[in-house]
């Protein structure tokens, strides 16, 4: 069975694939807790006594990595009690080491020392194969273990840490999308109440402008047809007196003329010296200022100020850009 490399799923990074059929590297980390996993659930017999040993029963047995054999508890101690077996290295079955961790693969060399640079195992040939200035990186197998699980440890810690944080942030999430369903009804019923409130407003302040209108209309139009009646009366007025003019002068002498001549034209100075409203006293433009009269009823209900938040309407249409 073959173990492809998770990171594509988790961490979402590309894999370079070549070829049509080929498929992504293989994942040495799974590849051994997968090949750890099945050796833990075959019995192992102890070396000494052949008692075997489950998956179940892991713990109980342990396996020497020097002598490379698999020990029960009891035999643990009766065949490595000596003091010849004191620098055996002795762990749990679940721990023990195969062979090709132990040895380099390409001196077949037990490995005894730790790049800290390469982060790799050495054995002694690779060792003496390595620059001057990289032996000093080097380290023993087991300092290294230390170092390496107390840096394990800080990562998991790490690791603990966001997925408390992600937790955290989940839980948050959820109260938030319930806190969204509440918050858009109250927020649908609050638009709704403020629109009819804003329509009973501009209907009241509708009736009233029509009526300032219709005010306007009559108090104007009062005013223009008495003024038109005043104009219209003038005109035979002044025709009578064009005709009186226009037929003195036609049948008058000179004498009849000084006589009464100056009497017709200080009459006619009098008309003229009248006041006559020539020009219109309104004007015909009915102005209600409708628009600032509906700003000012609003006002108060949308809380209009010089410095107004952006509408919804506009965040969105500037976001959708």
């Amino acid at each position: 069975m073959l173990v492809r490399s998770y990171g594509d799923i988790f961490l979402r990074y590309p894999s370079i694939v070549k070829g049509n059929n080929a498929l992504p590297p293989e994942d040495r980390l799974l590849r051994f807790l997968v090949d750890n996993n099945a050796d833990t659930e075959e019995p192992v017999p102890c070396a000494n006594c052949d008692q075997e040993s489950n998956k179940k029963e892991a713990g109980l047995m342990f396996f020497c990595n020097t002598c490379s054999q698999p020990l029960c508890g009891d035999c643990k101690e009766l065949t490595h009690k000596a003091r010849m077996f004191s620098h055996h290295e002795i762990v749990t079955l679940a721990k023990r080491t195969k062979a090709k961790h132990r040895k380099c693969s390409l001196h077949e060399e037990p490995y005894i020392l730790f790049s800290t640079e390469n982060k790799s195992m050495l054995c002694i040939k690779c060792f003496r194969d390595m620059q001057v200035e990289s032996r000093t990186h080097c380290i023993d197998i087991e300092t290294a273990y230390m170092q390496g699980c107390e840096m394990l440890d800080q990562a998991v810690l790490v690791v603990k840490e966001l997925q408390t944080s992600a937790r955290e942030a989940i839980v948050l999430l959820r109260s938030m999308i319930g806190e969204v369903c509440l918050n858009v009804e109250e927020e649908e019923n609050a638009i709704c109440s403020l629109f009819n409130s804003l329509q009973e407003k501009l209907a009241e302040r509708k009736k009233i402008l029509l009526k300032a209108a219709q005010s306007q209309h009559e108090e104007k139009e009062k005013a223009l047809k008495e003024q038109l009646s005043h104009l219209t009366a003038l005109l035979p007025t002044l025709q009578v007196h064009l005709v009186t003019c226009s037929a003195f002068l036609s049948s008058a002498n000179r004498f009849e003329f000084l006589d009464m001549g100056y009497q017709l034209m200080e009459r006619l100075k009098r008309i003229v010296k009248l006041p006559h409203r020539l020009r219109p006293v309104q004007s015909s433009k009915i102005n209600t200022d409708y628009r600032s009269e509906f700003a000012r009823c609003l006002e108060p209900m949308l809380l209009l100020g010089p410095r107004c938040p952006p509408s919804v309407a506009g965040s969105l249409s500037v976001a959708a850009r």
